[in-house]
């Protein structure tokens, strides 16, 4: 796989987690009850569960192409966070 596609695909991936609990107006605000959330907190939170894909293979998790398992990962990665 090549960086380019992989950056894509990051992007992508990013795009779709703000869609969902970014503090947009178009998102779909599913963290409300937690305050909302930043960008920055939707960045830090993707940055941790792409670290943990690549060096905690103990966790058993897998990429799933920035599939619905994985922006949960997130979500559950920002609710920790917010803790």
């Amino acid at each position: 796989m090549n960086n380019l596609y992989q950056e894509t695909t990051l992007e992508s991936f990013t795009d779709y987690v703000k869609s969902f609990y970014g503090s947009g107006s178009n998102s779909l605000n599913y963290l409300d009850e937690y305050g909302g959330c930043t960008d920055q907190e939707i960045d830090r939170a993707i940055s941790e569960y792409m670290f943990t894909l690549l060096n905690e293979p103990q966790n058993n998790y897998t990429w799933g192409s920035g599939d619905s398992v994985d922006r949960e990962r997130v979500r559950d990665i920002i609710i920790k966070n917010k803790g």
